[in-house]
């Protein structure tokens, strides 16, 4: 009992000494420069906070209470691992409650207001240590040894720099790029470096210095919460800004990367969350919503260019075209490789996926794009999810944006559904574009339409994409365009090669579906595996989207053949292997599928795919059905109704199968058997 009782004393008071370390700081001020007696301000409270303290808000009044950014910003979060700062703590401060299809219900009271042109200036590359005190000097010696990956033009409402795991909730941010002389103001800055080692850049100096497991959620991008509005042009350059690292003159750089990236960056929905709808965060009046480098990013339950209703887009082509050339929701997103999948979206793992999704508003704006990728090495996405083009009412919005650019240089991604059994129905992506057709493009429509993903010109051997399950409405080709009145021969030189090594480009790259095709046989070809690049052909079946395929058609593209219209699928079926146990065909590469069977296959969690364009429609014939089987002595008679000629008759000992042609190339609905044994099957396949 003696020697237990200390050690019993020992373990109580280690953890009410634990405790102890983490403060909260709560703001009672929302002016920066008041330091009087009794009063807290954000300054203050991020200049004094430690690793793992709370920033919380309690300032009288009803609100909302902009805190105005001082001329030179605010302090920078340095080194301040595990902090929090949380505008839901202010009375009268609402999380979200309902789902991603639905309006959100926040409501915000606190107001980083950057729009009399403060912001913090996120380069130190020339700097001389003369900082502010919250500002100490990096590796005992200045500031100019570092680099953040940010130009001198670039500044930050709040600025977050080598601090790791540190969450933003519940605020909303207001900038002004107008106002601010410096040049790209974006309302949060993230940046790292490599850390205390100036002359070896070893994994341990790398972790003193990123800036890594950081969250933003449940936040409000370039909206003012008293009345919904955003303020014409004036506005930040991006919601979320996340650059990599550089190094002016690396003296010893490691091979595997020499720039590093930030880490595992999260907007929107936490891992895990416990209540993920409080994590939404709203984007809307700012040409870049996020934008940066980061590896490990995750994007879910965030709403982009649309309005907390869900309803109202905010049209990205009204902004400035002298302030930004291009614009988009996630810009310049991913680089290096890594891993983990870079995740847009739902991830599949059936914890939260009904709320990890992300509505993406119209992309009208010249050089648009909703997500534009950045990588230069073999990079994972996962697109799973999300809403594009039409509002939670399922009203349409006018859009002609590209749902994804720039794939190539190894790029891989997971586009929909990896059908592992696991929320397949929750990760397919709902995409509506090119509408109204005739406004956007005339009548007869001429010129050259948006695509949903953007092949760059050097497709690799490790670029793939998986594109399956989703829900396609009014698109071009996809997943890609070959076809253009514009340029034919650069668009499908790059659809040609990308397919090259994947599938036999010698034969059918695209599956083409048999005008015999009924109800309970879906017939046709379909590409062949290339050597051992892969193990199965699945075939996925859907109903077409009329829209669309009318629409293509009045383009009249040759590489259309005129005739043919843009085919793509609205309503997922099910799934087919080709020569797998449904395929009544067993020649490789032609097929013969019972529909009765649809959604029998199941694909592997992020496989190696690769996704071929839909083939064109079928009009399903009336189905194959025997109608009577007679006997005579040993002749036998069948007799079938429906399908179309030539037929071909399968025979089986057993019910079960193996099957075999016993006839083929039957003119009409009727032919005969002469049996030899106890019993026989039959069944008749149509063209």
């Amino acid at each position: 009992m003696k020697i237990r009782v200390p050690s019993l004393i020992a373990l109580t008071l280690t953890a009410l000494i634990g405790q102890s370390n983490a403060a909260t700081l709560t703001v009672n001020t929302a002016d920066v420069t008041d330091f009087g007696a009794g009063k807290t301000n954000l300054y203050f409270a991020i200049t004094n906070c430690s690793a793992g303290d709370t920033i919380a808000f309690n300032i009288p009044g009803a609100g909302p209470h902009y805190i105005q950014v001082p001329a030179s910003g605010l302090p920078l979060i340095y080194q301040k691992h595990n902090l929090a700062i949380d505008g839901y703590t202010q009375p009268g401060a609402k999380a979200n409650t309902n789902s991603i299809t639905s309006s959100n219900s926040a409501v915000l009271k606190i107001v980083i207001d950057g729009r009399n042109g403060g912001a913090r200036v996120m380069d130190y590359s020339t700097f001389d240590g003369t900082l502010a005190t919250s500002d100490p000097p990096i590796n005992n010696t200045s500031m100019s040894t570092e680099r953040t990956g940010y130009g001198t033009d670039e500044l930050g409402l709040i600025g977050i720099y080598r601090s790791t795991n540190v969450t933003i909730k519940g605020l909303a941010f207001l900038g002004d790029n107008l106002t601010n002389p410096n040049g790209n103001v974006y309302c949060i800055a993230l940046a790292h470096d490599y850390g205390l080692d100036t002359t070896v850049k070893d994994r341990l100096a790398y972790d003193a210095g990123s800036t890594r497991n950081c969250a933003v959620s449940g936040c409000w991008f370039g909206l003012d919460p008293t009345n919904m509005t955003v303020d014409g042009v004036v506005k930040c350059a991006a919601g979320i800004a996340f650059f990599r690292h550089r190094e002016a003159n690396p003296p010893v750089v490691p091979a595997a990367r020499p720039e590093l990236p930030n880490e595992s960056l999260i907007v929107g929905v936490r891992p895990g969350s416990t209540n993920p709808r409080a994590d939404f965060n709203v984007f809307a009046g700012i040409p870049y919503m996020l934008a940066g480098e980061a590896v490990r990013t995750r994007v879910a339950g965030n709403f982009f260019g649309v309005f907390p209703d869900g309803v109202t887009p905010y049209d990205l082509s009204a902004l400035d075209p002298t302030l930004f050339s291009a614009s988009g929701a996630l810009w310049e997103i991913g680089r290096y490789d890594d891993t983990q999948p870079l995740i847009i979206g739902t991830d599949g793992d059936g914890v939260n996926d009904a709320d990890e999704g992300n509505l993406f508003g119209p992309v009208s704006a010249p050089n648009g794009t909703a997500i534009s990728i950045y990588s230069t090495s073999s990079k994972l996405y996962l697109v799973s999810g999300n809403t594009f083009g039409v509002g939670i009412d399922g009203r349409r919005w006018t859009n002609f944006g590209s749902f994804m650019g720039d794939i190539g240089n190894n790029t891989r991604v997971q586009f929909g559904s990896d059908f592992n059994g696991v929320s397949d129905a929750l990760e397919a992506n709902r995409i509506y574009n090119n509408w109204p057709l005739t406004n956007l493009y005339g009548s007869p429509p001429t010129g050259d339409v948006s695509p949903i993903l953007v092949l760059n010109n050097n497709p690799s051997s490790l670029s793939w994409i998986s594109f399956r399950g989703n829900e396609l409405v009014n698109n071009t080709l996809t997943p890609f365009v070959y076809a253009s009145s514009l340029a034919p021969g650069s668009k499908l030189a790059n659809f040609t090669n990308y397919y090259d090594g994947y599938m036999d480009t010698n034969g059918t790259l695209i599956a083409i579906l048999s005008s015999g095709s009924t109800a309970a046989d879906i017939i046709g070809v379909c590409a062949t595996t290339n050597g051992s690049s892969y193990s199965n052909i699945f075939l996925d079946v859907y109903t077409l989207d009329p829209e669309g395929w009318t629409n293509g058609q009045a383009f009249m593209y040759d590489d259309l053949n005129v005739t043919n219209g843009f085919p793509q699928g609205k309503t997922y079926l099910g799934t087919f292997v080709d020569n797998g146990p449904a395929d009544r065909n067993p020649t490789l590469g032609q097929f013969n599928f019972n529909a009765a069977s649809l959604g029998l296959a199941a694909g592997t969690t992020r496989g190696r795919t690769h996704t071929s364009n839909f083939s064109n429609p079928a009009t399903l014939r009336s189905p194959l059905r025997i109608t009577s089987i007679t006997r005579s002595g040993s002749t036998v008679t069948i007799s079938w109704t429906g399908g179309s000629a030539p037929y071909t008759l399968q025979k089986a000992t057993s019910i079960t199968g193996p099957w075999s042609n016993f006839a083929t190339g039957l003119p009409g609905p009727s032919t005969t058997d002469t049996t030899s044994g106890t019993q026989a099957f039959y069944r008749v396949l149509g063209n």
